[in-house]
C-alpha cells in the first residue's frame, strides 16, 4: 500500500493540469493507483479519451479527483503520460475487488458500479490476485463478493456451493443454500468462503 510519505512526495512533483487541485483523502490516490495498476500497459499513450476519473469513481465507490489520478500516475513506475492520456490499453480491465480491501474510504459514497457500466466500459475482468488460493472448483463453498453484494443486494448475505465451472466462460453455476435450482453468476460476483 502507498504510504502517506510517498503520496506527499509525489504531490510535490506532479505537474498538475489545473491550478486548483483537490485531494479529499490519501485513499482516493491509493484507489486510483490500484485501478491504474490493473490496466494493461502500452508503449504509447491512449489516443481515445476515456473519462478515467469517473470510471475510477464508480469502481472505487467514492469521489476521485483528476488530481488524485495524476498523483497516482506520478507514483506508478510503469505509467507514463499526462491525464487522461496514459500508456494504458483502451481495452480497460475491471480491477478485482481485492484491491479495495485495505482502503476504509472505498465504496463509502454513493457511486454505484452497475452491470451495465461494467459491460459498456470494460473489455476485461481481472482475476483475483490470490487465484491459486481461491480457485473456484465444483464443490467450493462461496459467498457473494463485495461487487456481487453491490450488484445483487438481496443476495449479499447468502452463501452456497459451486456446481459447475465452465472453462471458456466467466459464468459459474452455483446453488445457494436455500435454493432448489442453480443460478449462473459472473465469477466476479462470488468469492470463496475461505477468503
Amino acid at each position: 500500500m502507498l504510504t502517506a510519505q510517498q503520496i506527499t512526495e509525489a504531490k510535490k512533483h506532479v505537474r498538475y493540469q489545473r491550478q486548483v487541485n483537490v485531494h479529499e483523502h490519501d485513499d482516493c490516490i491509493r484507489i486510483a493507483y490500484e485501478w491504474l495498476d490493473a490496466q494493461t500497459k502500452t508503449k504509447g499513450p491512449l489516443k481515445r479519451t476515456h473519462p478515467i476519473k469517473h470510471i475510477i469513481e464508480k469502481w472505487g465507490g467514492r469521489y476521485i479527483s483528476s488530481s488524485d489520478v495524476e498523483v497516482a500516475a506520478e507514483i506508478h513506475p510503469r505509467i507514463k503520460g499526462k491525464y487522461p492520456h496514459f500508456n494504458i490499453s483502451s481495452h480497460l480491465t475491471l480491477p478485482h475487488d481485492d484491491r479495495l480491501a485495505e482502503f476504509p474510504k472505498a465504496r463509502g459514497q454513493g457511486f454505484e458500479l452497475t452491470s451495465d457500466h461494467v459491460s459498456q466500459t470494460y473489455s476485461r475482468i481481472e482475476a483475483s490476485r490470490n487465484c491459486r488460493k481461491t480457485a473456484m472448483l465444483a464443490g467450493t463453498r462461496f459467498k457473494m463478493s463485495g461487487l456481487g453484494a453491490l450488484q445483487y443486494p438481496d443476495l449479499a448475505h447468502k452463501a452456497g456451493t459451486v456446481v459447475q465451472v465452465r472453462l471458456r466462460s466467466t459464468g459459474i453455476t452455483v446453488l445457494f443454500d436455500d435454493a432448489r435450482t442453480p443460478t449462473v453468476l459472473h465469477q466476479i460476483y462470488i468469492s470463496s468462503l475461505s477468503d
